[in-house]
């Protein structure tokens, strides 16, 4: 359609439907206005098409060289569709639960979210006009990361990045910060969308696992024991290399761990150990142990006293265990020999009396006798316990080898010896 079309024709007809009635209510205001503004409505274009524009209405008829009304449009079909688009925008960031703020251009809000009032406490027409840095970042607001977040916003290009801001009352909070620049269809930048989420629960989560690594490490390098580490979620368990010293493995041979820890468990001790871990978690206990037995490389199993410590999340679900694996073989041996030992002693026909190593305030005292010494001196256990072996001795048992039994005890000598002692 050529301009020469619009010669001769009625004004309105270019008008959009839906605008007409609007326009032609505002056009009767030039009875008495000279000049009008009219903002927006849809007009027709050459191309057929129907184009937003805005449009200035100026009264003439009283000016003989022109005798009608001027009208002077300008399109603003670009500037209607970005703030359209601005709209949808606003409306789903007004329905997320993230933080979303919108600055034009030069990085000036024009607009935030409830998430945003809810998290910082600040309102829009407290802020409205304002750049963000200029009252959310604080002294301990990282400096290189603002320097990041500027030159981006001076580039108009897209951020993301993890951040110290301050809330209205001056309490710093950790935010996941995503900026990115809105542009129109000839490629300026008109508005910068911000949408910012709370990470400090998960920051400072992040900072006691740092902590519990460290102490992890120092541990790991101060202690003997196989520390173990087991991601509850993913049943996925790391060791410390003392798992190869202290079972005689090599790193080749421990692959799938968590499968692998399971099947050198004492066929005897799984379904115990499997009760203890299924009642941790169930239980909600922060600590536990437990004993039961591991398989060696040689095909020995090792006696094991494992504690633990349960990691729980922000809603207190257990998610990691971290414990200690100590070899006890040698003190469950060593009981072992000490019962058979005790058992020979209690049970023997010969007469046997122990007394402590070193002596007390009278003399070494008596810690154990058996039942022989009870029916061969007709004292019984009660009654000598905590005494020492003075009370045997009589009129006929000879100074000089109680002397060689005080020597040989004193250099911790065995001896042999015949002496006459006293019944009760």
């Amino acid at each position: 359609m050529e301009y020469q079309n619009y010669i001769g024709a009625y004004a309105l007809d270019f008008v959009h439907p839906e605008d007409q009635e609007m326009v032609t209510e505002n056009l009767e205001q030039l009875e008495d206005e000279k000049r009008i503004v009219l903002t927006p409505y849809r007009l027709k274009g050459l191309d057929g098409k129907y184009h937003w524009v805005e449009t200035i209405f100026t009264n003439l008829l009283d000016d003989p060289s022109v005798n009608g009304i001027v009208a002077n449009s300008r399109n603003i079909t670009s500037q209607i569709e970005r703030e359209e688009k601005l709209r949808e925008l606003s409306l789903v960031a007004s329905k997320t639960t993230d933080a979303v703020i919108i600055t034009d251009y030069n990085g000036v809000i024009t607009w935030v979210n409830k998430a945003f009032v809810n998290l910082t406490g600040f309102t829009l027409p407290e802020i409205e006009g304002k750049k963000p840095g200029h009252f959310l970042q604080g002294e301990d607001t990282d400096p290189k990361t603002v320097k990041h977040l500027s030159i981006a916003i001076k580039n108009q290009e897209s951020i993301e990045t993890t951040i110290l801001n301050y809330i209205k009352s001056g309490e710093p909070y950790w935010l996941n910060l995503s900026i990115d620049p809105i542009f129109d269809e000839e490629g300026t930048c008109t508005h910068f969308i911000a949408i910012e989420r709370d990470v400090t629960e998960k920051i400072e989560r992040e900072k006691e696992l740092q902590e519990s690594l460290e102490r992890y490490d120092i541990v790991n390098k101060a202690t003997s024991d196989t520390i173990w580490d087991l991601d509850i979620e993913t049943n996925r368990m790391i060791y410390n290399s003392n798992i190869y010293t202290m079972f005689g493995y090599d790193s080749q041979s421990v692959i799938n761990v968590g499968a692998w820890w399971r099947d050198k468990i004492h066929p005897d001790d799984l379904e115990t150990v499997d009760k203890a871990l299924a009642e941790v978690i169930k239980n909600g206990n922060d600590r536990f142990q437990m004993e039961y037995r591991f398989q060696a490389a040689d095909g020995t199993y090792k006696y094991i006293f494992d504690r633990a410590f349960v990691i729980k999340d922000e809603n207190g679900a257990p998610i990691r265990m971290i414990g200690a694996m100590q070899d006890t073989t040698q003190e469950r041996e060593e009981e072992e020999r000490l019962k058979l030992l005790e058992s020979v002693i209690t049970n023997t026909s010969e007469s046997v009396v122990i007394l402590n190593a070193y002596p007390g305030k009278f003399g070494r005292e008596i810690v154990f006798v058996n039942k022989a010494f009870t029916k061969l001196s007709g004292y019984t256990a009660e009654e000598v316990m905590g005494e020492t072996l003075h009370f045997l001795n009589g009129p006929e048992t000879e100074q000089s080898v109680r002397d060689r039994l005080r020597i040989s005890m004193a250099k911790f000598e065995p001896l042999e010896v015949e002496f006459v002692n006293y019944k009760k």
